[in-house]
């Protein structure tokens, strides 16, 4: 006797079980033999449904049982492995500028006045250069410029011949006076320096053991017992404030150069100035 085969809810529940089936074994197998008893089964079923006279259809829809299962997972690389063959970047700034050096020059606070050089002093009083009289002035001028932030006035002075005798550089409260060969020979030294006031350019001070320009000459050389000449009414009051060895001793070299407070008569204020020449007297 022939039987009908199953339609509509009869076959989708027949088609359930045989997944079903298909799935426990498959749980209970290597992976190779599932796939084997999992293709068994499809071809099975397939079979049987052909038997069964369901048709193409039915039989397509038992080999989607086959594809129901997800696939195996793929092996992912790893999120470390990338990392160590990726070359590590090079870090570099952006919108950071670097800072230019410091000219140590622009640190000067005290430009001390002794008789062989300028001395150019920092805040702790150490030593960041030097400007000997002997030096010459266009450098002296330039390294002026730089501890005082400003740039000096040029004056020049010839000879009746024609030739340059003087050039003067002149910042307020500082006059830097270079000599010329004159006649073949100069007398004293190359540079002479006068500072009028006690503090120059951008609060550079001036300091000569102690005295600054504008202070009282005769109180200074009284309390310290420095040679005094007095103002008689003519020219100035002068006090050695300290003498050393020349530096410019060609002819004589017991010669002796000092540095001096001096304030001349009727005038406010007081200077100092340097070097001065007392030939072979020491006042040290």
């Amino acid at each position: 006797m022939r039987t009908e085969p199953p339609t509509g809810d009869d076959l989708t529940r027949m088609l359930v079980t045989m997944k079903q089936r298909v799935l426990e074994e498959a749980a209970h197998d290597p992976a190779p033999a599932r796939r084997r008893a999992r293709n068994r089964v499809v071809i099975t079923s397939i079979a049987i449904l052909a038997t069964l006279g369901l048709g193409a259809g039915a039989a397509i829809a038992a080999s989607m049982i086959a594809d129901d299962e997800p696939p195996a997972a793929q092996p992912e690389a790893t999120a470390t492995a990338a990392a160590q063959s990726a070359p590590t970047p090079t870090p570099r700034p952006f919108g950071i500028e670097t800072a230019p050096p410091v000219d140590p020059l622009t640190t000067v606070t005290t430009i001390s006045v002794r008789p062989a050089q300028l001395e150019l002093l920092d805040g702790a009083g150490s030593l960041i250069g030097a400007i000997g009289y002997e030096d010459d002035g266009a450098t002296a001028a330039a390294t002026l410029t730089t501890v005082l932030g400003e740039a000096p006035q040029v004056e020049e002075r010839t000879q009746m011949s024609g030739e340059l005798s003087t050039r003067n550089y002149r910042w307020n409260g500082m006059t830097l006076v270079e000599y010329f060969i004159e006649d073949g020979h100069r007398a004293g030294t190359r540079l002479w320096v006068q500072l009028e006031l006690p503090s120059l350019g951008d609060g550079v001070a001036v300091d000569a053991d102690g005295f600054a320009p504008g202070d009282d000459v005769q109180a200074y050389a009284t309390e310290t017992g420095k040679y005094y000449t007095p103002d008689t009414g003519a020219a100035e009051s002068l006090a050695v404030i300290e003498s050393g060895p020349s530096v410019f001793a060609v002819d004589d070299p017991d010669r002796y150069h000092s540095v001096i407070a001096g304030q001349f008569h009727g005038r406010p204020g007081s200077t100092i100035s340097a070097p001065f020449d007392f030939g072979n007297i020491d006042f040290s």
